[in-house]
């Protein structure tokens, strides 16, 4: 019931697109990623980095993108890299999108990681 009424009363036409600077250059050597806020409700976050995990270490989260468009809640989001392996991704109350290493460092130390992720914004 909620899905018809969003799509009934609001436009999806009203978005605005912002870009996500890098934060980590140690980590993330490339980013091609993109935030969209669609009714000052919703904040769409997906694109793809590329990311060097020479000096990676597991059990440990990195810092990769920063947003200018705040969520209200931090949201988990998988991102998946060209092995298809996933890595577990938190964008945050505060705008910082972490990526985290559980136990899995691929053999290929130069890797796409793909991702997308909705979330509330905070207004």
């Amino acid at each position: 019931m909620f899905v018809r009424y969003f799509f009934l009363n609001g436009s999806l036409n009203t978005y605005e697109i912002k870009t996500l600077p890098i934060v980590d250059s140690n980590f993330v050597t490339g980013n091609r990623c993109g935030c969209v806020l669609i009714q000052k409700r919703w904040i769409l976050l997906n694109g793809e980095i590329d990311v060097d995990f020479t000096n990676a270490k597991n059990y440990a989260g990195y810092t990769a993108l920063k947003s200018p468009v705040l969520p209200l809640f931090n949201t988990n989001f998988t991102a998946i890299d060209e092995d298809g392996m996933g890595y577990t991704g938190i964008f945050y109350a505060d705008g910082m999108v972490d990526i985290a290493i559980r136990s899995y460092i691929p053999e290929s130390q130069k890797q796409i990681l793909r991702f997308s992720c909705i979330a509330f914004a905070s207004i």
